[in-house]
């Protein structure tokens, strides 16, 4: 199995699109420009601003109290309907994930950013190949060239090792290979 897993970062424009992956993770926005199995988001504001623009159906992984606050709080809405269309009634919460990656001491929690999450998400479904695109760790920019209040060095400098020590989590022992694809200038 081979999982395209693309995150809002500017190098998400190097994804080729779905074909040959069979399963593509989008992180945030990335389901609103791309079409994507899963939808991967970590605040509950990600769904608000963005669940009517998802193009095809995507199901959802997210957070816990995201989770809880679209299946209890919300009955009766129309972007429930979406969500229990997409997700067939169920949303995948990230404590559902199978394996988890260590604590380590000296980095941030896995599930403190949406596309380290997508990353555990993607080795849990034990696939040959991970591509990831659109993870630059730099750049205030997202795929949409919009500037993003949320991308900031200070986030980056948080992040980065986070995401270097679950690269070499999934690489080392879920045994799967990834191929990180970056912009060459990192923007």
């Amino acid at each position: 199995m081979n999982i395209a897993l693309v995150s809002n970062g500017p190098s998400a424009s190097m994804y080729p699109g779905h074909h040959p992956y069979d399963v593509v993770i989008g992180v945030n926005k990335v389901p609103t420009v791309y079409p994507c199995d899963w939808w991967v988001f970590t605040d509950f504001r990600t769904y608000c601003a963005e669940w009517d623009k998802v193009l095809g159906e995507a199901r959802i992984c997210c957070k816990r109290p995201a989770a809880e606050k679209i299946e209890t709080q919300l009955h009766g809405q129309s972007h429930v309907a979406f969500t229990v269309a997409n997700s067939q009634g169920r949303v995948v919460r990230y404590d559902e994930i199978e394996p988890l990656p260590p604590k380590w001491p000296e980095v941030c929690e896995w599930l403190s950013w949406s596309g380290c999450a997508a990353l555990v998400f993607a080795a849990s479904f034990k696939p040959e190949v991970i591509d990831v695109f659109g993870v630059d760790l730099a750049s205030y920019k997202d795929m949409r060239s919009e500037d993003n209040f949320t991308r900031q060095e200070s986030r980056w400098a948080q992040e980065t090792p986070l995401w270097v020590r679950l690269l070499a989590w999934v690489r080392d022992e879920c045994k799967v290979k990834v191929n990180w694809h970056k912009a060459k200038d990192g923007n």
